[in-house]
């Protein structure tokens, strides 16, 4: 991981504790960010003893915290402008009072019709005694002459008088009835004045995940993060339940968004259905990113060949009515090599490292390779080009073949070399910018101490 990387791990309550013991001591408690819990299941999970369950964890951690960032979301202005905050907490204007759609007329509930009073800007409730006079749950009428007394009465007392009546004349009903939790609301009614009269609303308060924040909450949860929605999605690409419990995308989605920047490499080592692929292609379409991803799976129930690579394959060449999205795509098998002994048998081994060499720089596009004889390759992608010198002695045949291709982009130029040297004056005929590498430390340290375990 680079010092301003950032892992993210999903487990549920069997292993949470552990996991968190396990990752401060490989990563350091200095470096811990966050437990989160992730709700996938909003209803709960009916099964479990003593609690319904409804979450996962998401335990994040980074390489360096100081060298680190966790990104925001991107808010919209008009979300955050629809909500206002009184002394109970956050609102935004919800349904209105009166009555709307099936049942909403005074004769199918009666009891429901009754003045409010409004006074300096609040909302009152007249007396229970004449609440009581207005209607007759026995003989089921209504005193319409008793209301209009009424209303006259508190008008003179300076109240506003409001009943449930729409434009038309129509009596209707207010969706509360006159008790506790009419009382228990009057505060969180919203009085709004405009030229054809005064309506009331309720405040509407934010249900779990709605209020909107740029910075990421310590709770995970959208409608689009249900668990359900993930086994959807992937058989609507398969067309079959190809994988149990697979996570939603929009969940993966949020993840790779706050953990790194557009640029990042995204490493998925247990890639499972393949969801963080489609999610890293999904994103960059989304908001112009370049992020590449590397996905591994042991293919257990040879679900690499086909549920995870077929998957992003469809998402790249399209599926359905959905059409394909643009992406380089290669899949690599990697398998036990041989025992090596001779600096001979180390450059077969570092020709099958070519790909590896590939993806490291990004680079697949074949511009010069000869199969048959190990002296150099040459490959390239749109912004880089990457040779690679398998024996010293072909230094000047790549060099001269560079010159000939002479190209706009930077070059990087990898050397076997059994202990990382090489003369630099091998590459003064070089007529354009470059950078010497030597085959990486790893792949030949693993067969040095292979050929000494073999020669004992």
């Amino acid at each position: 991981m680079k010092d301003s990387g950032v892992i993210a791990i999903s487990i549920d309550d069997n292993e949470v504790m552990n996991l968190k013991l396990l990752m401060d001591k490989i990563f350091t408690e200095s470096n811990f960010i966050a437990i989160v819990p992730t709700i996938m299941n909003l209803k709960g999970n009916q099964d479990q003893f003593g609690f319904a369950g409804t979450h996962e964890y998401t335990l994040f951690y980074a390489k360096s915290k100081s060298n680190c960032k966790i990104f925001e979301f991107e808010i919209d202005d008009e979300e955050n402008s629809e909500w206002e905050e009184d002394e109970d907490g956050f609102f935004k204007k919800g349904r209105g009072l009166i009555a709307d759609g099936k049942g909403k007329y005074r004769e199918e509930r009666q009891y429901m019709y009754f003045p409010l009073l409004i006074k300096n800007e609040s909302v009152s409730l007249i007396e229970e005694k004449e609440y009581l006079k207005i209607y007759d749950k026995e003989t089921d009428e209504f005193d319409d002459e008793y209301v209009e007394k009424l209303c006259k009465s508190y008008t003179e007392k300076g109240y506003e008088v409001i009943l449930p009546i729409d434009s038309k004349g129509n009596k209707l009903r207010w969706t509360w009835g006159f008790d506790k939790k009419f009382i228990s609301h009057l505060k969180d009614i919203i009085i709004t004045r405009t030229k054809n009269g005064i309506t009331l609303n309720k405040k509407q308060r934010p249900q779990l995940g709605e209020l909107p924040s740029k910075k990421p909450k310590s709770i995970f949860y959208k409608p689009e993060y249900s668990s359900g929605n993930g086994t959807n999605q992937i058989k609507e690409i398969l067309g079959f339940e190809a994988f149990n419990n697979p996570k939603p995308i929009e969940l993966i989605k949020d993840i790779i968004h706050i953990s790194g920047p557009k640029n990042s490499i995204v490493l998925d080592f247990f890639a499972g259905s393949g969801t963080t692929g489609q999610a890293v292609i999904e994103l960059n379409q989304q908001d112009n990113g370049n992020r590449q991803f590397i996905l591994c799976t042991n293919n257990e129930n040879k679900i690499c060949e086909e549920v995870t690579y077929p998957r992003i394959k469809k998402v790249v060449e399209g599926y359905g009515a959905k059409k394909g999205i643009k992406a380089n795509v290669k899949y690599f098998t990697t398998d036990y090599v041989p025992f090596v002994l001779t600096d001979n048998d180390k450059r077969t081994l570092v020709a099958r490292s070519t790909e590896l060499l590939c993806i490291a720089e990004n680079t697949f596009e074949v511009v010069k390779q000869n199969k048959k004889k190990l002296d150099f390759s040459i490959f390239k992608n749109a912004k880089q080009y990457t040779s690679i010198i398998y024996d010293e002695d072909s230094i000047e045949n790549c060099c001269s073949e560079l010159n000939k291709i002479n190209p706009k982009h930077k070059v990087i130029i990898y050397v076997f070399s059994y202990d990382h040297t090489y003369d630099e004056q091998d590459f003064e005929t070089l007529n354009i910018k470059f950078d010497v590498k030597p085959i990486p430390e790893a792949i030949l340290n693993v067969y040095r101490k292979i050929s000494k375990l073999k020669r004992k």
